[in-house]
C-alpha cells in the first residue's frame, strides 16, 4: 500500500485497553499476591501441596481443567483476603494521620508558639541583635498549620462553592438562591465532586503489590525454607513501599487542603464532561 512503511502489514490493530476494560484490571491484581503465595509455599514446602492433593477428592486432580480452575479460585481467594487486609491498614494510618494533625496543631498552639514568641521578644529587645531566619521560618511553619490551614481552607470552600454553582446551572439547570452565602452549599460540591477510583483506593498495583509482601510473609510462616535474607528482604521492601504509597495516598484524604484541592479537581472534570456531551436537543 502507498504511504505504508516498509516492514508493515496491514491488519488489525487492537490495544489492550480495548480488550479489557479498566475496571478489569482491578479484579486481575488480586491474582499477583495469591499466585505469588501459591508457588512460593508449592516450591518451598511440596510436602504440604501434596499432602492437600492427597485429602483431595479424586475428581480434583483426574480433571486437569478442573485443578487449574480450583487453584485460581484460591489464588483470587487469598489475594482478595490479602488486599483486604490492606484496606484495613489505610484505614489505621487514615486515623492516624488525621489525629497526629489535630495533635500537632494544639501542640503549637500551647506550647510551641508562646514559646517562640517570647524567644523572639527577647531577640529583638537586646540591643544589636535580630531575629534568626531560621527562627522566623520556625514562627511561619507553627503559625501556618494552627492559623494558616483555616485561612486557605475557608478559600477553597469558596472557590468550591462557586464551581458548584456554576455546574449546578449549566448541566443540571438549578439555580441557587444569591441570598443563600455559597458555603451553605457544602453537601453540592461534596456531592457533584466525584473522586476517581484512584484517588479512592489507589492504583490496583500498588495495592497488589503492597499485598504480595504481606503474602511473602505468611508464605515464609507456612514454609520454613523461605524465612532467609533474600526472600524476606525482598516481601519486606514490598510492605516499605506500599506502606509509604498508602501514607501518602491517606494523607490526601485527611488533610483538609489536600482534600479540598481534590474535590476541586472532581467538579473541573465536571465541567470538562458537561464540554464534550452534546445539548438535551441535539441528543
Amino acid at each position: 500500500m502507498d504511504g505504508q512503511p516498509p516492514g508493515l502489514q496491514p491488519g488489525i490493530h487492537v490495544h489492550l485497553s480495548d480488550v479489557i476494560p479498566a475496571r478489569a484490571y482491578t479484579y486481575l491484581a488480586a491474582f499477583l499476591p495469591g499466585l505469588f503465595f501459591e508457588i512460593s509455599v508449592a516450591l518451598a514446602n511440596p510436602g504440604l501441596v501434596t499432602k492437600i492433593a492427597v485429602t483431595s477428592p479424586q475428581a480434583l486432580i483426574q480433571n486437569q481443567y478442573i485443578e487449574w480452575a480450583v487453584i485460581l479460585f484460591i489464588a483470587f481467594t487469598l489475594g482478595n483476603g490479602f488486599m483486604m487486609f490492606i484496606s484495613l491498614i489505610r484505614w489505621f494510618l487514615r486515623e492516624a494521620y488525621i489525629s497526629a494533625f489535630f495533635a500537632r496543631r494544639r501542640v503549637y498552639e500551647r506550647f510551641l508558639i508562646p514559646r517562640v514568641d517570647r524567644w523572639i521578644a527577647k531577640r529583638l529587645g537586646a540591643p544589636g541583635k535580630s531575629v534568626p531566619r531560621w527562627l522566623a521560618g520556625l514562627k511561619g511553619h507553627f503559625n501556618y498549620f494552627t492559623r494558616g490551614i483555616d485561612e486557605e481552607t475557608k478559600e477553597i470552600n469558596q472557590c468550591l462553592g462557586i464551581l458548584a454553582t456554576r455546574l449546578l446551572e449549566s448541566k443540571y439547570s438549578v439555580k441557587l438562591d444569591d441570598q443563600v452565602h455559597i458555603s451553605n452549599w457544602s453537601a453540592f460540591y461534596i456531592t457533584l465532586a466525584k473522586p476517581t477510583p484512584v484517588e479512592i483506593r489507589g492504583e490496583p498495583i500498588m495495592t497488589a503489590t503492597h499485598a504480595t509482601g504481606w503474602s511473602g510473609l505468611v508464605a515464609a510462616a507456612l514454609a520454613p525454607k523461605l524465612a532467609n535474607l533474600y526472600y524476606l528482604s525482598f516481601s519486606g521492601l514490598l510492605i516499605v513501599m506500599g506502606l509509604i504509597y498508602d501514607y501518602y495516598l491517606e494523607r490526601n484524604k485527611g488533610n483538609p487542603v489536600l482534600s479540598g484541592l481534590a474535590n476541586i479537581r472532581g467538579l473541573l472534570r465536571e465541567f470538562d464532561t458537561t464540554k464534550k456531551s452534546p445539548p438535551p436537543e441535539d441528543r
